[in-house]
């Protein structure tokens, strides 16, 4: 037994070099199997992603819908016309009463409902061209089930809108043209279009709104449509066409804003960790 005013024994020879030169070694990042740091994606992103898909999900399948509406809605009103039935514009109701054409409005409203909810999880870049797409779906079910063609050089065809006999419209289209390009120009958009949304909620919408840059826009587009309705429409309109589609336009693009603001009330309501969107004073407006 070693007293308190002996000193310890020196190790043995060896021993004290074995220990200096032992050294602890960490085990590497995914040394025991684990997932590399590179290989992991943070939750943000992956419900970004998430988002991406099912709004790009519901947006084709809107112009599904409404492309296949549009075919049934015809078919049923050929359905009324060889029945001898009175049109439309003639001012019969028939039409009413023909289940095809209902399927046809029914089939519509289901698109209409998909576009507004692929607003809540897709960004508007993505989800407004898309909407070409139903062009070609018309295009193609028309061929299939109402003997219908749109070629590219044969379907040049000139359109004559009477509001007024003395004054008739007349603009040509490229049917065919614009039918085989809606299926690259939508493919482009898909894969370029952004992955994150860049407004989340209703808040964000409304503080983006209250931008000098979108306040500038909708003076603008305000003052010019006003001007268009009232002063050129009225004297022009009648031999241009082009001023009711600038018309259209111009007022159409707020509705992307609209669409978006009501996509995101049903996306926030439905989901239990987002507040309640009708305590937000934008839902009303």
């Amino acid at each position: 037994m070693i007293g308190l005013d002996q000193p310890f024994p020196r190790p043995k020879s060896g021993v004290a070099d074995l220990a200096q030169n032992e050294t602890m070694e960490l085990p590497a990042a995914g040394a025991h199997g684990d997932v590399a740091d590179t290989d992991f994606v943070p939750l943000d992103e992956k419900v970004s992603q998430r988002d991406f898909f099912i709004g790009l999900s519901l947006a084709v399948s809107s112009s599904i819908f409404i492309g296949t509406s549009f075919i049934l809605k015809k078919k049923g009103l050929l359905r009324l016309e060889a029945r001898g039935a009175a049109r439309a514009g003639a001012g019969g109701h028939a039409y009413l009463f023909e289940p095809v054409w209902w399927a046809g409005i029914i089939t519509m409203g289901i698109g209409e409902a998909a576009n507004f909810l692929a607003y809540g999880f897709a960004p508007a870049t993505l989800v407004t061209p898309l909407g070409a797409l139903s062009v070609l779906v018309t295009a193609v079910l028309s061929a299939k089930f109402l003997n219908e063609r749109a070629g590219l050089t044969d379907e040049l065809k000139t359109f004559e809108l009477q509001p007024e006999k003395d004054c008739p419209i007349k603009f040509k289209t490229h049917l065919g043209l614009a039918t085989k390009l809606s299926s690259p120009g939508s493919t482009i958009m898909v894969i370029h279009a952004p992955k994150d949304e860049s407004v989340n909620d209703l808040k964000e919408l409304g503080m983006m709104m209250m931008e000098p840059g979108f306040l500038l826009y909708a003076g603008v587009a305000l003052a010019v449509s006003m001007v268009l309705i009232f002063k050129v429409a009225p004297k022009h309109g009648t031999t241009n066409i082009l001023i009711y589609i600038i018309i259209c336009s111009l007022l159409g693009s707020f509705s992307v804003a609209c669409v978006k603001g009501v996509s995101l009330v049903g996306k926030e309501f439905f989901d239990a960790d987002s507040p309640n969107p009708f305590t937000e004073p934008l839902t009303y407006f």
